[in-house]
């Protein structure tokens, strides 16, 4: 049983922010103490399913210190110290399910239920990250989940994710990375800068999928992002 916590968390990796390892997939438990998102994902047509993504970032921008011991039911719990987190709602800057509208998601080939998103409001295990936005699907292609957040770029940057990079969208602030190393290639993230927080591009294109599998995924994510970017509020 693992004594001390990892500042970051992986769905194959962490229970509680504390590092172990569990057998079975990653989206067959939900992290205890740290913070996750369920975003609908496809495989390809009608082959939907859920994928429990794990926000590695919560790990360690809800906590200041975490000590790590053992709970009744034998998995890892965590003393948690909060920092201070945005309390700003995202959405009454831009809601993706509104401000999205289904003609421009079926002019990105995302035209499964002709077009409009599969809602979900999601927060860490302590509520003080949110998510609020919509995911789409091509089909026999990449899925792509766009959320409001108040997870920044700097508390991103803190996380030292998979090929992270600093980047700008269409002259805004932006990174991209990966935080699902189980997905390996085929998960990409971009977050763009807004207010006091982030609009969150999440894309998953598995390598089976018959339309898009060849594609790079994270070129999917920003050439997504750079689209809806004209979308976004100038706050």
């Amino acid at each position: 049983m693992p004594t001390a916590c990892s500042a970051r968390a992986s769905a194959l990796t962490t229970f509680g922010g504390c590092s172990t390892r569990r057998a079975g997939p990653a989206n067959s438990w939900r992290p205890r103490s740290v913070g996750y998102r369920p975003a609908q994902r496809t495989s390809g047509e009608g082959g939907a399913m859920t994928h429990l993504r794990t926000v590695a970032a919560i790990g360690a921008l809800i906590m200041a210190t975490t000590s790590c011991g053992t709970g009744m039911d034998g998995h890892p719990t965590a003393a948690i110290t909060a920092t201070p987190i945005s309390t700003v709602d995202p959405a009454t800057l831009f809601d993706p399910c509104k401000d999205i509208s289904a003609e421009f998601m079926r002019g990105q080939g995302l035209s499964v239920n002709d077009g409009v998103g599969k809602p979900f409001d999601n927060k860490s295990v302590d509520g003080k990250i949110v998510w609020h936005g919509c995911t789409w699907f091509m089909s026999d292609g990449y899925s792509v989940s766009i959320a409001a957040t108040n997870l920044t770029l700097a508390q991103i940057k803190s996380e030292k994710f998979n090929d992270y990079k600093e980047i700008s969208v269409a002259g805004r602030p932006s990174v991209t990375y990966r935080d699902q190393p189980n997905y390996g290639d085929a998960n990409c993230l971009v977050n763009i800068e807004l207010g006091a927080g982030s609009v969150d591009f999440d894309v998953l294109n598995e390598r089976s999928n018959k339309k898009t599998g060849n594609l790079d995924t994270c070129a999917i994510s920003r050439d997504i992002a750079t689209n809806v970017a004209a979308l976004l509020p100038t706050a």
